[in-house]
């Protein structure tokens, strides 16, 4: 009456796991009793092909040898690759149980299928697991901010993660050609630098023009945030944009914050009254 004797030690196609079971005494490992009516296989391969024609040839048959790949499998959500292993050993092993998903040999194969990210990236990030490791330490644009931020441990200054699907690029410079065309060059170098120009830009309202460096070191620096506004090199450039201005009032305007301090003392028409005095 025993289990063993008399079992036909074929295979077939268990459908829940996606892997091929022995016909045989369902107290050894890999073992089950064959349900009928099922078709039996001579082999573990040609059940996989056979009876499991649907799920991934490789993982049928590691599985039914109770065994795993060691090949990677693309996870579209993280943007890299999982390896196919005993998640006992840890990152970047993982728990991998979809029948259908292509298992690749190679990390690199497994990054061509998630094409829209860096290769370097997915590789990087599909061997570790930790934010600081494996980041590409490449440049993305960074809308809001019109700067560009390095692929880098974010708890570094002027690091961030970079958020899917970006576009990276190997410097600063390039960066900021590339990704952040519509904004001014300088402006993007020298944020994405955590600095400022130190050049100028046309205040219109006020007539005169303001300086792009630190604030903190007082007039005329100032807290410059328009992307794409042009900076000059010398006031006197800035100055020449705004044409409709006397040039000599608006350099000394732009390098004083008195209205009364750096007139051109040109004469104008007009009433004699306290606003004369120091013009």
């Amino acid at each position: 009456n025993s289990l063993s004797i008399g079992r036909s030690n074929k295979y077939f196609a268990d459908y829940a796991t996606g892997r091929c079971l022995q016909d045989c005494d369902p107290a050894l490992d890999g073992c089950a009793l064959v349900p009928p009516p099922v078709n039996i296989y001579p082999s573990i391969e040609v059940c996989c092909s056979n009876g499991l024609s649907w799920v991934e040839d490789s993982y049928c048959t590691s599985r039914s040898n109770n065994n795993y790949t060691n090949g990677w499998v693309a996870d579209f959500p993280g943007e890299k690759c999982i390896q196919d292993c005993d998640p006992a050993a840890g990152y970047p092993c993982s728990a991998h149980n979809n029948h259908v998903a292509k298992i690749y040999s190679t990390t690199d194969e497994c990054c061509q299928r998630l094409n829209w990210v860096d290769r370097d990236l997915c590789t990087a990030n599909s061997l570790s697991n930790s934010l600081s490791i494996g980041r590409s330490n490449k440049y993305f644009a960074d809308y809001a901010t019109g700067r560009c931020l390095q692929d880098c441990d974010p708890a570094l200054d002027g690091c961030a993660l970079v958020p899917p699907p970006v576009n990276i690029y190997p410097s600063i410079e390039v960066c900021c050609s590339n990704g952040l065309s519509w904004v001014e060059d300088s402006y993007c170098t020298s944020r994405s630098n955590n600095n400022y120009t130190n050049g100028w830009v046309a205040d219109f309202p006020g007539e005169k023009c303001i300086q792009d460096c630190d604030p903190t070191a007082g007039y005329p620096c100032s807290a410059h945030n328009n992307h794409g506004t042009k900076i000059y090199s010398t006031t006197g450039e800035c100055c020449q944009r705004l044409n409709w201005v006397d040039r000599d009032l608006c350099t000394a305007n732009s390098l004083s914050n008195s209205l009364s301090i750096g007139g051109s003392n040109n004469n104008f028409a007009g009433g004699s009254n306290s606003l004369s005095i120091g013009r």
